[in-house]
């Protein structure tokens, strides 16, 4: 299953295939090991945080 992340820009996303057995902790430890990656995930680390202390959250869009 193909899991697309919308980041808090709004402008850029990434996308991930999960298998559907996975569970939700899964998302969030993909979240979680692209930040602490330096990857830029779009989310702000204030000083003398770390990536592990970012708040977010995942939420799926309405349907029609």
């Amino acid at each position: 299953m193909l899991v697309v992340f919308r980041k808090p820009t709004g402008n850029e996303r990434m996308q991930r295939r999960f298998m559907k057995t996975d569970k939700i902790e899964k998302l969030y430890d993909y979240i979680d090991l692209e930040a602490s990656n330096g990857n830029k995930v779009g989310f702000e680390i204030a000083a003398g945080q770390t990536s592990n202390e970012i708040k977010y959250e995942l939420v799926t869009p309405p349907t029609p």
